[in-house]
């Protein structure tokens, strides 16, 4: 733990994308799978910042402004569907925007919504919206871009169910049945509730996610540092389909995680990996615009069923501080916004297997030259 707490006092900043240096290294004392994973980058399509059909909304105050409007504000959630579809909820311009893996339209909310915060989409192209002005609003949109429903959540999950505070609502996820998973914290744990196609109540669990194979998880941090997780998976009778640590801090030495601050978030896939999601901080700034630039990367830390860790990769985090601009989908791909001066470029990193683990990272033009 010497190391992250090393990293923590050497704070800096910056990054950019487009260029990637890929470095394999030893893994023997870390990883000592036989297999493990790499990923591989790939381009999708770009979108241009503006308010346009195919464009994505930021609002960048001038630096004598930002007292008055706030901070830089843009995207605050991608999402992509099981029909391959990418969602983002674009605040700004306050609609959600779909697009297919080229980067045609294909879907658009058809009235303007009040600050969309969590997206999900099914596979047949409903998007689910978590909107967080005033009482948790939880909306279905169809592939037409029409609400077909809104609920309260807070009127939908019983008060005093897991505990008797608020519930706090904190991520969306969709199934593989398409039902709709809600994480919510009401002050005596973390729990989920299950709704189906309707917006009806199904059930709700002790639990700190559901996976897109519809188990549940349960996860307890461990240590001072907090960098290691129990994780138990269960299925819906309850038997245990998978228990392991989720170490990160095993890897704590590798060069990836300098700078590394906070966790995130955490992912599941269809094997029961865990996907750790950490913040950490760049030596050096990458100037977008003025009053917006790049300061902090995500690293992204797969660790299997068993909890071996298998595959890493780092890669800018948004530069929006309501936007974490990267999703996992339920195959282990992670999708990235990849934000640039006057536009954005959708990447997907698809995992896939290689006879030991890539260090891969995508570095500002300027550190790659050095």
């Amino acid at each position: 733990m010497t190391a992250v707490r090393r990293c923590r006092q050497d704070m800096g900043g910056g990054l950019a994308m487009r260029v990637v240096v890929i470095t394999t290294i030893a893994l023997a004392a870390i990883c000592p799978a036989a297999r493990a994973d790499r990923y591989s980058r790939e381009v999708l399509f770009s979108l241009d910042y503006g308010s346009g059909p195919r464009q994505l909304g930021i609002s960048v105050p001038e630096p004598d402004e930002e007292a008055e409007k706030g901070p830089p504000r843009g995207p605050t959630d991608v999402a992509v569907g099981r029909n391959g579809g990418v969602y983002m909820a674009d605040e700004v311009n306050r609609r959600v925007l779909g697009f297919d893996q080229y980067g045609n339209l294909i879907m658009v909310t058809k009235e303007r919504v009040d600050s969309p915060q969590l997206i999900a989409a099914d596979s047949k192209g409903n998007v689910y919206m978590l909107e967080a002005s005033g009482p948790d609003f939880l909306s279905k949109f169809g592939p037409d871009g029409a609400r077909l429903w809104g609920i309260a959540l807070p009127a939908l999950i019983p008060v005093g169910l897991h505990g008797p505070a608020s519930p706090v609502f904190w991520e969306l996820s969709v199934g593989s049945d398409d039902t709709l998973c809600v994480g919510f914290d009401q002050g005596a744990g973390l729990a989920v509730a299950v709704l189906n196609g309707d917006g009806a109540l199904v059930s709700t669990h002790q639990a700190y996610a559901r996976t897109p194979a519809n188990r549940f998880v349960s996860l307890e941090n461990l240590g001072e540092e907090k960098l290691a997780s129990a994780i138990r998976i269960v299925g819906a009778d309850g038997a245990t389909t998978a228990s392991y640590t989720a170490d990160v801090g095993s890897s704590c030495t590798l060069s990836i995680m300098a700078g590394a601050v906070d966790f995130t978030r955490r992912f599941f896939d269809v094997e029961d990996g865990c996907y750790n999601l950490l913040h950490a901080v760049r030596a050096q700034r990458v100037p977008l615009r003025a009053n917006l630039d790049l300061a902090l990367d995500v690293i992204v830390t797969r660790h299997d069923r068993t909890g071996r860790l298998t595959a890493y990769l780092r890669v800018p985090a948004s530069p929006f501080p309501s936007g974490l601009g990267i999703t996992v989908d339920p195959q282990g791909n992670v999708y990235h916004l990849a934000y640039g001066p006057s536009s954005v470029t959708v990447v997907r990193y698809r995992l896939h297997k290689s006879e030991e683990v890539g260090e891969t990272w995508e570095l500002a033009p300027e550190a790659a030259g050095k």
